[in-house]
């Protein structure tokens, strides 16, 4: 007679009348919006890390950050320099876009102070 009967039926707390119920919708979005944020401020220094050296500098996704450190408050340009700087060398360049059309960029040595520069489109 068990022989018939499914191992989910077999088991002690299997309820026939039990219907799958699917978690709402609302939930997921919850989820994926507390999750952007803290996965784009790990995402900016492995950015950060990964172009070091190199003159192209960081994506122009990151230029929130880049602008935050020229016109933000000083209690956040402090922890995104430390954060960008962090896995670079003495010595390394790093550039930073500040503006979303990519004209201002900010140039980053470790153990100096960054600085500005303003690039036109023919210099692109």
């Amino acid at each position: 007679m068990d022989r018939c009967r499914s191992a989910a039926q077999r088991h002690a707390r299997y309820n026939s009348g039990m219907k799958w119920r699917r978690r709402p919708f609302w939930a997921y979005i919850v989820v994926v919006l507390l999750a952007i944020p803290p996965l784009y401020v790990i995402s900016f220094g492995v950015a950060c890390w990964a172009m070091r050296g190199k003159g192209d500098g960081v994506a122009t996704a990151f230029w929130s950050a880049g602008w935050t450190v020229q016109n933000g408050p000083r209690a956040f340009r402090r922890p995104i320099l430390w954060y960008a700087k962090l896995g670079i060398a003495d010595g390394e360049r790093l550039v930073i876009p500040a503006s979303s059309d990519g004209r201002h960029r900010l140039v980053l040595e470790k153990g100096k102070p960054g600085f500005v520069q303003t690039w036109s489109p023919a210099a692109r």
